[in-house]
């Protein structure tokens, strides 16, 4: 299930989700069978400015596209955002805030 999905909108594009139905007996929209984790939408939404694309979360980590490198951080949400804002420390550590 996409998670940025509300009722059979998406908080994307603020439009229908194609991925979403109906159900006739329940009366409450549910997941197709054939969702994609990460459909079109997700994939190629807009990078707001100043701000840095996340890859996926896997095991706690955060995986942030910098150009032509991915950087692994340790997750401080307790969600995973579309996209962070990323600044690196004079340790060379990375710090990130939504």
């Amino acid at each position: 299930m996409c998670e940025y999905v509300d009722n059979n909108v998406c908080q994307i594009t603020q439009s229908v989700c194609p991925w979403r139905y109906l159900c006739p007996d329940t009366g409450t929209w549910r997941d197709n069978k054939y969702m994609p984790d990460d459909c079109k939408v997700k994939r190629d939404a807009a990078v707001p400015k100043g701000y840095k694309r996340v890859r996926e979360e896997r095991k706690g980590w955060l995986y942030i596209d910098l150009g032509e490198q991915t950087i692994r951080v340790k997750n401080p949400f307790d969600h995973t955002p579309l996209y962070v804002r990323v600044k690196q420390l004079k340790s060379g550590e990375y710090k990130i805030r939504e």
